[in-house]
C-alpha cells in the first residue's frame, strides 16, 4: 500500500470502528482490542480507559496515536508526565529505526502499525474521521446507557456513599501521620498541597516540607513587606519561579531584584523535584497561588493556622441546618483568602510573563472550593474523630452539600458524558458533594476497573439498588 499522509483523526477513527479487534505488534506480539477506550478531547492521550490484551497480559490504559512514529518525539511526549498511563501506541506507518519507547517506570510502549493490517480499501470505511469522532465522544457509557429506565433515586444513593467514601479517603493520610507530626503542621501540609491542585499539588507538597509551618513562623512575625519578601523569594527560589532575567512589567523590576538577593544567599537553594504540569490559565499560575497564599498565613498568623479554622467552623455550626449556611460559609471563606488591594500581582502571572490580567482575587471562589474540598474538610474531619466531636463531623458533610461544585476537569466532563448523556437536562450537578460522588465513581470503576466498559460493576450496583460499600 503506498504510503499516504491522512489526518491523525482518521487514524483514531478507524480504532473506534469494529474494523478489527486484534492486531500484531510491531515486535511480533499478538494483541486484542477488548475496549478501546473513550476519546480524550483535553490534554493528555488520545484515548483512555482501553483494555488491551497483549498475549496473557491484561493491560489498562491510555493509547496514543500518530500518522508516523516519529512524531512521539517531535511532539515532546517523552518528558510529559501525562503519558506515563500509555499502554499502547498505535500509528499508521512505523518507522522500525527509531529506538523503543520507554515510560518512567521501564515498561516499553507496544507500537501497532495500523497500515499493514486494515483491510482493502480501508479509507472508504470513514469518509469523515473528524465526524465520527465527534459521534463517538458523545456515546453514553453502559451505566449512561441503562439510566433512564433505571431511575435516578438508585444513583444518588450511590453518589451519597462515594462522596463519603472520598471524603474519608482523603482523611486517611493525614489520620495515619497524626502521632507523627503536629496538627497545626498536618493541616499547613494538607492545604499547601491543596492550593496547587492539580498541576502544583505535588510540588506545594514537597514545599510544605521543606518549609514546614514551624519554619514559617520568624518570617511571619517579621514586619508585612519584610515577611512577604522573606517567603515569597524562598518559595519561588525552590519552585524554580525566580528567572535571572529581569521581569518585562516594570511595577515587578525593583521585586524581582530584591527577591534574587534574597534567594541567593539564602542557605539551601536546592529546587524541588516533584513534577508539575503547567497551568493553561494565566489566573492558575503558581505564582498567584503563592502571593495569594502567603496573605492567607499572614491574617492568621496571630491567632494560628489550627485555631483560625476552628473558630470559623464554629462559627458555622449554629447554621448548620439553616439556609443560611452557604451564604455564610461562601462569605468567611472569602474573608480568609482576600488579596490586598495594593497587592501588584493582582493584575500579573509571572515575571516571565509579559501579558496584565485584570484586576482579580488571587484566590478566588474556585480555589477556595479546592482549598475546603482537598484540605479542609479532610483534615477536620481527621481532627473531628480523633477529638471525638460527631457535631463538627456532621458539620463537614453539611458543607460538602452547601459548597459550589469543584472547576470541571477531563475527570468531570468524562463521567458526566458517559453517566447523563441521555439524562442531562433532568440531573443536575449543582453541589461539591454531587461532583466529589462523581468523581469517586469515576476511579473506581471507570479509572480502575478490569471488566471493561460494557462488563462495569457500577451497572450492577445500579440494576440492584444496593447500598453496599464500593470496591
Amino acid at each position: 500500500m503506498p504510503e499516504k499522509h491522512p489526518p491523525e483523526q482518521l487514524v483514531q477513527a478507524l480504532w473506534c470502528l469494529p474494523v478489527a479487534t486484534e492486531f500484531q505488534t510491531t515486535t511480533g506480539e499478538q494483541l486484542r482490542v477488548e475496549f478501546p477506550g473513550w476519546l480524550n478531547s483535553g490534554a493528555g492521550p488520545d484515548f483512555l480507559e482501553a483494555r488491551l490484551c497483549l498475549g496473557d497480559q491484561q493491560l489498562y490504559g491510555a493509547v496514543e496515536f500518530h500518522t508516523h512514529t516519529r512524531l512521539w518525539q517531535v511532539h515532546g511526549r517523552p518528558d510529559d508526565p501525562a503519558y506515563q498511563q500509555v499502554i499502547l501506541h498505535v500509528v499508521l506507518y512505523h518507522d522500525p529505526r527509531l529506538p523503543p519507547l520507554v515510560r518512567d517506570d521501564g515498561q516499553t510502549i507496544p507500537v501497532v502499525e495500523l497500515a499493514t493490517q486494515l483491510p482493502e480499501k480501508w479509507e472508504r470505511l470513514v469518509p469523515d474521521g473528524a465526524a465520527l469522532l465527534k459521534e463517538y465522544e458523545r456515546l453514553p457509557g453502559h451505566c449512561g446507557s441503562l439510566l433512564p429506565e433505571i431511575g435516578q433515586q438508585r444513583l444518588r444513593l450511590l453518589l451519597q456513599e462515594a462522596t463519603e467514601q472520598r471524603l474519608q479517603q482523603k482523611m486517611q493520610p493525614i489520620q495515619q501521620a497524626w502521632d507523627t507530626a503536629e496538627p497545626e503542621e498536618l493541616l499547613h501540609r494538607a492545604l499547601f498541597a491543596a492550593l496547587g491542585a492539580p498541576n502544583w499539588s505535588a510540588p506545594f507538597a514537597e514545599l510544605s516540607q521543606h518549609l514546614p509551618w514551624s519554619a514559617l513562623q520568624s518570617w511571619l512575625r517579621q514586619p508585612p513587606r519584610s515577611a512577604r519578601a522573606e517567603l515569597l523569594a524562598r518559595w519561588f527560589g525552590l519552585c524554580g519561579l525566580l528567572p535571572e532575567t529581569p521581569p518585562n512589567a516594570a511595577d515587578l523590576h525593583r521585586e524581582h531584584a530584591h527577591w534574587r538577593q534574597i534567594w541567593e544567599r539564602s542557605e539551601n537553594t536546592d529546587r524541588l523535584s516533584a513534577p508539575r504540569r503547567e497551568s493553561r490559565r494565566p489566573q492558575g499560575r503558581p505564582e498567584r497561588l503563592l502571593v495569594g497564599w502567603f496573605h492567607h498565613l499572614q491574617r492568621v498568623t496571630p491567632l494560628g493556622l489550627l485555631r483560625f479554622w476552628l473558630q470559623q467552623l464554629k462559627t458555622l455550626e449554629p447554621l448548620a441546618t439553616t439556609d443560611t449556611l452557604r451564604q455564610t460559609l461562601l462569605q468567611l471563606s472569602d474573608q480568609a483568602f482576600h488579596t490586598p488591594d495594593w497587592e501588584p500581582w493582582r493584575k500579573h502571572a509571572g515575571f516571565a510573563q509579559t501579558a496584565i490580567l485584570p484586576d482579580q482575587q488571587l484566590l478566588g471562589e474556585q480555589r477556595q472550593v479546592l482549598l475546603w474540598v482537598n484540605g479542609l474538610l479532610p483534615f477536620f474531619l481527621a481532627y473531628a474523630r480523633q477529638h471525638g466531636e460527631p457535631e463538627l463531623e456532621s458539620l463537614l458533610y453539611r458543607l460538602l452539600l452547601v459548597l459550589p461544585p469543584e472547576p470541571e476537569n477531563r475527570h468531570t466532563r468524562f463521567l458526566r458524558q458517559r453517566l447523563f448523556a441521555l439524562e442531562a437536562p433532568t440531573f443536575p450537578l449543582s453541589n461539591c458533594s454531587m461532583q466529589q460522588g462523581m468523581l469517586q465513581l469515576a476511579k473506581d470503576f471507570c479509572h480502575n476497573f478490569h471488566q471493561g466498559c460494557h462488563r462495569c460493576e457500577l451497572v450492577t450496583l445500579l440494576q440492584e439498588g444496593t447500598s453496599q460499600p464500593l470496591p
